[in-house]
């Protein structure tokens, strides 16, 4: 029969832990990479790459990303652009 590694302290897995038959594996939520060690998930920040697509600024948030605007100028309903 099959042992489930991830019934005892998630497998060792900092966020998801899926059992296989035999096995096991870590998987991350979305907006988290897996490192080197295929164990731990690391925030992935979506600014550095065309600042997530925020027309001015972009503030990373754990899994995921925030798009405001300067002063005197407000946020559209696409959550990305400013008017």
């Amino acid at each position: 029969s099959d042992i489930n590694e991830c019934s005892v302290g998630n497998g060792g897995c900092s966020q998801l832990c899926v059992n296989l038959p035999g096995s096991f594996e870590c998987q991350c939520k979305p907006g988290y990479i897996m490192t080197y060690d295929r164990r731990t998930c690391e925030d992935i920040n979506e600014c550095v790459a065309n600042n997530g697509g925020c027309q001015s600024l972009c503030t990373n948030t754990p899994g995921s990303y925030e798009c405001s605007c300067e002063e005197g100028y407000r946020l559209a309903e696409d959550g990305h652009s400013c008017y």
